[in-house]
């Protein structure tokens, strides 16, 4: 991860207890800086995540939205269909009878 040096111009013995302080100091800082990292790499998944749902979403309303529309469309049909019954029987009736009335001529 990394290096702490000391420079001094004088020969130095440092004690156990020391070198276990500055030990650790640098795990310390060194998880530190592991966990900022690992937040970073959070923030940019999230980031990604968000921006996904947002896509998927708009592909969702967009669908809806056709659906919606396709079940409009079915149900003019529908109703086309059955002016068109509604009107044709009638007229299969006053057929049969013209034809009843064209046979007596």
């Amino acid at each position: 991860m990394g290096t702490i040096c000391s420079f001094s111009q004088q020969h130095h013995q440092y004690s156990q207890d020391l070198i276990a302080s500055v030990e650790l100091f640098a795990e310390r800082a060194a998880t530190a800086i592991d966990n900022y990292r690992l937040y970073q790499q959070q923030q940019q998944f999230n980031e990604l995540l968000e921006a996904e749902m947002i896509k998927r979403t708009i592909e969702l309303r967009a669908a809806q939205a056709k659906l919606i529309e396709q079940e409009r469309l079915a149900a003019i049909g529908e109703f086309a269909a059955m002016i068109v019954h509604e009107i044709c029987n009638p007229l299969t009736t006053v057929q049969l009878g013209l034809n009843h009335f064209s046979k007596l001529d």
